[in-house]
Order: structure tokens, then C-alpha cells, then sequence
């Protein structure tokens, strides 16, 4: 069963029917506001199972993330790891998001893959390789301004406002925060 939550807007209602102790009232309102609510909570517990699937499937591309650490010449990959790439994932979004460039599975893979090697790089030198340290790293590349214009380009955000609108489920962990 479903809570019963009274809007603040609705309060003068609530509240009056039950002083006048108009049960019809209350009864439909009730009645109203719990079906809302039970379809607030299916679409809330829906998109948490579509964000379960999705780092299901990211886990099946562990394989991808290992060679691309091959790729680049990296020893230890313990930071493409199955537990850290949902994490660097995550904090590539917020990387993302707090500069004006594009939120896409495309941009999101590459900067989590730079914030793993950051992390591989930080522990090579004795450093904090925690993911938070690996996403800072990432984020001082942006004091350099070749770096930043380089950034820019390879992952500016254009018409992100009509995307989201048309596609709003374009990354699946769109509504991960920290």
C-alpha cells in the first residue's frame, strides 16, 4: 500500500475536510493521491531496476576496459577493476557535468578511462589513487589551456538542451549523483 502524501497546495482541503469530518472527501482524495503515489514509486523503482541492467551490462565490458588499458600500455589495471569502473563511471558524469561538455556513454567511457589511468598513474608514484584523487588529476588538465581547448573540442556540449528533451534517457546512469 502506498503512502499518503498531502501536497502543501492541497493542505487547506485536507485540512478543512477533516476538520469538518468530511470522510467522502477525504476518502477521495486519498484514494487520488495514493495512486500517484504508486505510480511515482513504480517509476522510481523502474528506472533503479534499468540503472541495475545497465551496470550489468557494464560489467560484461570489463573486457573492453582491460584491453583499452593494454592499449595503453598500462601494467596494473586494478583501476578498470569490476568494482572501480562503476565508481570512475560515476565521477566521469560529474567531470562532465560541472564543465560544458557533452553528457554522452561516449564521452562518460573516455573520461572514466582517463580517470583510471590517473588513478594507475597516482599509485605508480606513491600518490592518493583513490578515484576521487584520479578525478581531480583529470580536472587539473583543465588549468592547461591546450589541454582545455582540446577538451573542448572532443567533448563540447552542442544542442545537449534539445537531446536531452528528445532523448532523455541517453546515458543510462543519467541520475547518478555523489
Amino acid at each position: 500500500m502506498s503512502f499518503l502524501v498531502v501536497r502543501v497546495t492541497d493542505r487547506p482541503f485536507y485540512l478543512q475536510n477533516l476538520a469538518d469530518r468530511n470522510v467522502d472527501n477525504l476518502v477521495g482524495y486519498a484514494k487520488e493521491r495514493m495512486a500517484e503515489e504508486k505510480d511515482r514509486y513504480t517509476a522510481y523503482v523502474s528506472q533503479n531496476q534499468k540503472q541495475e541492467q545497465f551496470y550489468k551490462d557494464e560489467i560484461k565490458k570489463l573486457d573492453e576496459s582491460t584491453i583499452s588499458a593494454k592499449i595503453y600500455g598500462v601494467r596494473d589495471t586494478s583501476a578498470f577493476d569490476k568494482t572501480d569502473i562503476q565508481l570512475n563511471r560515476v565521477y566521469a558524469r560529474k567531470f562532465l557535468k560541472e564543465n560544458p561538455f557533452e553528457v554522452s556513454d561516449k564521452n562518460i567511457k573516455e573520461i572514466s578511462e582517463n580517470i583510471a589511468l590517473n588513478r594507475i598513474n597516482n599509485r605508480e608514484k606513491n600518490k592518493d589513487f583513490s578515484v576521487q584523487a584520479g578525478y581531480k588529476s583529470e580536472k587539473e588538465k583543465l588549468d592547461n589551456s591546450l589541454v582545455k581547448k582540446t577538451y573542448n573540442n572532443k567533448f563540447k556540449e552542442h544542442n545537449n538542451h534539445i537531446s536531452k528533451e528528445l532523448y532523455p534517457s541517453k546515458t543510462q546512469d543519467q541520475n547518478l549523483e555523489i
